[in-house]
């Protein structure tokens, strides 16, 4: 008789100042760099997934990291409950702000255009919370770490034959 493997589900929770993050990096809109952030095992983040998980950050990340000083952490591949809501949250985001396509003349009108809906969410309350979105952002940013001195660099990679 063969037994059968059991997944079990259990609610995501991360300490205060925490994230995880799917794509893009937000820290000007919010105020802070987040302690610890939990990325996804695109090839933008890791150079190498060894036992199913992100084990070699990529060069771009490590700069970010370097940067702003937060610890990363990578989610096991086919293991969505490891992202907890995030996925959700890019979904709704992308039905509820981007259909239909928005166009914009620069990024930078359409990053306001982002943190302004963004912002519209803040007197909603999440689901199993007694507090507003933006009352539990202004509780979260206390734990974030000071955002760095800005700089820019130019990266070169050595593209194989």
């Amino acid at each position: 008789m063969e037994a059968k493997k059991k997944l079990l589900y259990m609610p995501l929770a991360h300490p205060p100042g925490e994230a995880q993050f799917d794509f893009g990096f937000a820290d000007a809109v919010i105020g802070g760099v987040a302690s610890k952030i939990t990325f996804d095992n695109s090839k933008v983040n890791t150079k190498k997934i060894l036992y199913g998980r992100g084990t070699e950050p990529s060069i771009g990340l490590l700069q970010i990291a370097s940067h702003h000083l937060f610890e990363y952490h990578f989610c096991r591949i086919y293991e969505p409950q490891e992202k907890g809501h995030v996925e959700n949250c890019v979904k709704y985001s992308r039905n509820n702000w981007m259909v239909p396509v928005p166009h914009f003349p620069t990024f930078a009108a359409f990053n306001g255009y982002l943190e302004q809906k963004c912002r519209s969410e803040f007197d909603k309350t999440s689901a199993g919370q007694e507090k507003t979105i933006g009352e539990l952002f202004a509780e979260e940013k206390l734990f974030l770490l000071s955002l760095p001195m800005k700089f820019g660099f130019i990266s070169v990679y050595k593209h194989s034959e």
